[in-house]
């Protein structure tokens, strides 16, 4: 099938630019077609990598400490690869997003031959990062049958009443799929936080001899302070969701409260349009920032970083790369008392600024209200100590013991 559509696209003159007289109908086979080709050799590409890194969102910042440990031990190739990839695929096609769509074709043809040649993973290693208890296991524990497996998590409560993922049909197999992948298929663990380990012990019996506390990690060389910031006026920076579980309101709430202080919200999401009709002066939306250079520069430029995030019955703040980056800045951490803000933030003058959720308002309205030139300049140093234990440098040491 690949080959008979890369011959077609080879010979068609496939443009994006297709002159009205071709019908739709013929563009989108072209378009098809083309991206075949493009996901053949992609294919390629994966089947001699010996590390495989296999999310569902496909956010590869949270495995850079990951792959910079597998280039240390001269692992030859790492590819990552998303295993819900055909909702992406369809958006692909109909946004004419030729990257998206040979990835995610790619990705969605990887999964079946995997899934009808188990064997084809044999002898390679595969970091799983799969939300509990997520149905699509049972086809990836066939998939996965021959590989060395490393599941990677930060989900904190596996008792069952907040799983992530909980399947309407057929929960009972899917669990037991669950507890059997999780005892009998997985080599170790990746855990982002020590809670995460506990709670595996608490439920499954996992060994604490299997599990490694391996934090998200940034980039020191991109993430860092670049000049001084002016003390006055206060600037507050978000970055993330712009919805409410990630607090936008309360930072929104804050600005109307704090009008001599400079609030911006990097990012999107379907409290964008509230934002920029607030009314509030003292409010700057940038949007979404995908160069990680700028997002830092952007950072350097405030004081202090909120999140704000609140729990919902299948979420809660599990880290919070978010914090780790501006803090690397020197931004100053206020946040609720999330698992990863707590995880994040253990100097005894910072984690005052870690609060309950019912009581983030008036609590950082009050810290920021306080916050003078002396004691942001002491702050920022902390934060900026704080976050470095967070370098890739420094988790790249424990993915190595992981991957070795």
């Amino acid at each position: 099938m690949l080959p008979l559509l890369a011959h077609l696209c080879a010979h068609s003159g496939f443009s994006l630019a297709m002159p009205d007289r071709i019908g739709a109908l013929h563009r989108s086979a072209l378009l098809l077609a083309w991206t075949a080709s493009n996901a053949q050799m992609a294919f390629r590409k994966v089947a001699i990598a010996d590390l495989i890194i296999l999310h569902e969102y496909g956010e590869p910042s949270h495995y850079q400490g990951a792959v910079s440990a597998a280039t240390a031990l001269e692992y030859k190739t790492v590819q990552q690869i998303e295993f819900t990839p055909l909702r992406k695929l369809k958006q692909g096609f109909q946004q004419r997003d030729l990257y998206k769509m040979k990835k995610e074709l790619r990705d969605a043809l990887l999964l079946a031959f995997w899934t009808l040649f188990p064997r084809a993973l044999a002898g390679k290693t595969v970091i799983l990062g799969i939300a509990p208890i997520d149905w699509r296991i049972i086809f990836l524990v066939h998939a996965l049958a021959h590989a060395r497996v490393i599941y990677h998590s930060s989900w904190t409560d596996w008792g069952g009443e907040r799983y992530a993922k909980n399947p309407p049909a057929a929960r009972k197999t899917v669990r037991k799929v669950w507890s059997y992948f999780l005892t009998r298929r997985v080599e170790c663990f990746a855990l982002v936080t020590p809670r995460v380990a506990e709670e595996l012990e608490r439920q499954f019996g996992i060994s604490r001899e299997r599990t490694y506390v391996v934090f998200q990690s940034y980039n020191q060389h991109i993430f860092q302070p670049a000049r001084e910031c002016d003390a006055s006026p206060l600037k507050v920076i978000f970055a993330g969701r712009l919805d409410a579980s990630k607090g936008v309101a309360d930072v929104i709430e804050l600005a109307r409260r704090l009008p001599s202080v400079e609030f911006a919200l990097v990012g999107n999401g379907p409290l964008k349009k509230s934002i920029e009709t607030c009314g509030l002066p003292n409010v700057r939306l940038l949007g979404v920032v995908e160069d990680r250079a700028i997002l830092s520069s952007i950072f350097s430029e405030h004081h202090v970083v909120v999140l704000p995030s609140k729990r919902t019955t299948v979420w809660e703040e599990l880290f919070g790369m978010v914090l780790v980056e501006a803090m690397a800045c020197g931004c100053i951490p206020m946040a609720t008392d999330h698992p990863g803000p707590r995880t994040i933030i253990r100097d005894a003058d910072l984690r005052k600024f870690v609060f309950a959720e019912e009581e983030f308002l008036d609590h950082a309205e009050s810290a920021l209200r306080k916050l003078d030139t002396r004691r942001l300049r002491m702050l920022k140093q902390k934060a900026i100590e704080e976050s470095r234990r967070f370098a890739v440098s420094e988790i790249e040491k424990i993915w190595m013991k992981i991957l070795q």
